[in-house]
């Protein structure tokens, strides 16, 4: 048996610092440590991209068109279930089923 904590991600609120909740909120996906494409679909919201901190920072996020846009992404970190998590996010924006691939 392998224990991970699971990924969230997902659109939030334009004015929203995520937390406990918010991440909670989100999609959540299950599986080990590696390099993740997800879908957003947002109107006028954040996008965001929450993992366990142990995994390590993101070596680069690319968009859909495969540019590298790290650097518009904002890190913090917050606990879920006692475990500590990174949580990336973004300016609000409006997109469509957008693919974003978060990199190791």
């Amino acid at each position: 048996f392998t224990f991970v904590s699971p990924y969230y991600y997902g659109p939030i609120a334009a004015d929203a610092t995520p937390d406990e909740t918010i991440v909670k909120a989100a999609t959540k996906a299950v599986s080990t440590k590696g390099n993740k494409s997800f879908p957003f679909t947002c109107n006028n919201q954040k996008m965001m991209y929450a993992y366990p901190k142990s995994y390590g920072a993101l070596a680069k996020i690319l968009d859909a068109n495969n540019f590298d846009v790290t650097d518009t992404f904002a890190r913090s970190e917050v606990t879920v279930n006692n475990v500590a998590y990174y949580v990336y996010v973004n300016a609000a924006s409006t997109v469509s089923n957008f693919k974003m691939t978060f990199n190791y």
